[in-house]
């Protein structure tokens, strides 16, 4: 098994195998444990594969797709000048 924090890539077969099984009723965190996972990492996997089919489980590292969370815009506080 690789060290923790190391980055390992898989291929999208084998990911999908990992899904199949899950999802068929071993459960995640057996099939996480198996692979040598964190369950998190298969839940996300689940996750992008229902929501983009293959093409979601070969996603580049980084920001995540989609629509930012922005912070609401604070009301600028207009400064009155008063003359002397």
């Amino acid at each position: 098994m690789a060290a923790r924090g190391t980055n390992r890539r898989f291929p999208t077969a084998y990911k999908l195998k990992a899904i199949k099984r899950a999802e068929g009723g071993e459960g995640v965190l057996p099939v996480a444990r198996k692979l040598g996972i964190p369950r998190k990492i298969l839940h996300d996997r689940i996750k992008a594969w229902k929501a983009h089919g293959p093409d979601g489980l070969n996603r580049k590292p980084g920001p995540k797709p989609g629509p930012r969370k922005l912070k609401p815009p604070q009301a600028e506080e207009t400064k009155l000048s008063t003359p002397i």
